[in-house]
C-alpha cells in the first residue's frame, strides 16, 4: 500500500461578508505564532506606551493581513473606523479558528495512538533465535 498526501484542510473564514480560505500547514502555524510574538513584544516595548488608539488599531490590521494576506483587513474594516477592540475580535476569532483545527488534529493523532494494535496471528512473523 503507498502513502497518499490527501488534499490540505482548508480552514473557511467569513469575516465582515468577505471569505477568506486558509490552508492548514506548518507556514500557517508559524504565521500565527510569529504574530502572537509581535503582539506581545509590541505590548513590552516602551517606545510603543504614546502610541495612539488608531495606531494601536492599525498594528493589528497589519497582524490580520499576515496571516489573511494583505489588503485583508481593508476589505473587512472597509467604510469604517478603525476600532481596536473590533481589530482584536477579529483577530482573535482568526486565531482561534486556526488553534480550533490544530486541537481537533492533535486529538485525532493522539486517540489513534491508543488504539490496540492488532496482533497477527502466530505472534508475528520472525521466529529466529535473535532476542526482539
Amino acid at each position: 500500500m503507498a502513502f497518499e498526501f490527501k488534499e490540505r484542510k482548508k480552514i473557511h473564514l467569513e469575516i465582515a461578508g468577505n471569505a477568506f480560505d486558509l490552508e492548514y500547514s506548518g507556514d500557517l502555524l508559524k504565521k500565527t505564532g510569529d504574530v502572537g510574538r509581535k503582539m506581545i513584544a509590541y505590548s513590552a516595548d516602551p517606545a510603543t506606551t504614546d502610541d495612539t488608539a488608531e495606531d494601536m488599531t492599525y498594528f493589528m490590521y497589519d497582524r490580520i493581513d499576515e496571516i489573511l494576506g494583505t489588503g485583508a483587513s481593508d476589505k473587512i474594516f472597509a467604510g469604517r473606523p478603525a476600532d481596536f477592540v473590533e481589530a482584536c475580535d477579529v483577530l482573535r476569532y482568526i486565531v482561534d479558528e486556526v488553534n480550533s483545527v490544530n486541537k481537533n488534529r492533535q486529538q485525532r493523532r493522539a486517540a489513534a495512538k491508543q488504539q490496540p494494535k492488532q496482533n497477527k496471528q502466530g505472534g508475528g512473523h520472525y521466529h529466529g533465535k535473535h532476542k526482539k
